[in-house]
């Protein structure tokens, strides 16, 4: 994108590296992107920029706009909003997170609040990684998972997306470095939108394992630990891949986060659609799209999607009594993914 915007500028090969900086790109390519096109962001290291008189994130403060007092928050470092059937919490890592501070208890009364059968899906963002098995900033940000996590699991937060790791690893669910089913997915997606350096050692390298006294977090303590159970036990830093971590690559790119829900309907005629009742059928009204997913139970399980025409859609929407008529079939197509 950058050198796309260059190459139109005629600037390409003309920047001295100096100016080829965070500040300067924000202001130059960034700002005519961010005044126009909504954009949901968080806070990181790089937006620190302390300058006199004790004052950091004015630049973060002053370009970018968040619903923070919407969602009932009194910094913008911090926030939540809705976006189709999911609720994004965004945490600032470099708030004071403290159980006993602004943000953890703003968080709280956020979950408290949350509707599930509105938005049943639950995201959560920041920018430094709890779980990563990267050398690059391994267990910088504990204290902060010592802080929050256990709330975060409470209220059964789904997936969470952080940076700061300039790679690509997902994690299984997990929690307090235990697989858990109840777990939240974490995924690190800080290899896009980076300037610097792809990260390519892992804590589990030989001769690669950080000390104790390395990856201190610009703002906030320092929580670094040894692990207490697993292969690790006794230990700073794994000597494999940890069993929580799934996937690991040093590359750069992007992702799109596309939510589905999944539901349940017994297939008698296989090569057809079975008319659907009761509480099947309801499910699928809740849902209020037109696009849903369903797992068709047979010796080979797939994965379709209905759609609804215009006339199926205001039926369901306006004329629902409870029971979907057997000629209603034919108002809706079946997809097979």
């Amino acid at each position: 994108m950058i050198n796309r915007i260059l190459s139109a500028q005629n600037l390409q090969g003309k920047l001295p590296p100096e100016l080829v900086k965070l500040p300067y790109l924000q202001e130059m390519f960034m700002e005519p992107l961010t005044s126009k096109i909504l954009m949901m962001v968080i806070e990181g290291n790089h937006e620190i920029e302390p300058q006199v008189n004790g004052i950091t994130f004015k630049s973060y403060l002053t370009r970018f706009a968040v619903p923070a007092e919407e969602s009932g928050s009194k910094s913008n470092l911090y926030y939540s909003f809705d976006a189709g059937g999911i609720h994004f919490i965004m945490l600032g890592a470099y708030a004071d997170y403290n159980s006993t501070g602004a943000q953890f208890a703003w968080l709280k009364q956020d979950l408290q609040s949350l509707d599930r059968s509105v938005t049943p899906w639950l995201v959560a963002s920041w920018h430094p990684p709890w779980y990563n098995s990267y050398a690059s900033h391994y267990q910088e940000f504990e204290c902060m998972r010592l802080e929050m996590e256990a709330l975060l699991y409470q209220y059964g937060v789904d997936i969470v997306f952080n940076g700061h790791v300039h790679a690509y690893e997902r994690m299984n669910r997990v929690y307090n470095y235990t697989s858990d089913k109840y777990g939240p997915v974490y995924i690190i997606v800080g290899d896009g939108g980076n300037i610097e350096k792809v990260d390519v050692d892992h804590d589990d390298d030989p001769g690669k394992c950080p000390s104790p006294g390395d990856n201190i977090p610009e703002i906030g303590l320092v929580c670094h630990l040894n692990f207490s159970s697993s292969p690790a036990k006794g230990n700073f830093c794994w000597s494999k891949q940890p069993e929580w971590s799934t996937f690991r690559e040093s590359s750069f790119g992007h992702g799109i986060l596309e939510a589905r829900r999944k539901i349940s309907v017994e297939d008698k005629q296989p090569s057809s659609f079975p008319s659907l009742s009761g509480p099947q059928a309801v499910q699928l009204l809740l849902l209020r799209e037109k696009k849903f997913t369903i797992r068709r139970p047979s010796t080979s399980t797939r994965h379709c999607s209905i759609r609804l025409s215009p006339i199926a859609e205001s039926y369901l929407f306006n004329n629902f009594t409870g029971e979907l008529p057997e000629t209603f079939s034919n108002l809706i197509t079946l997809k097979e993914l």
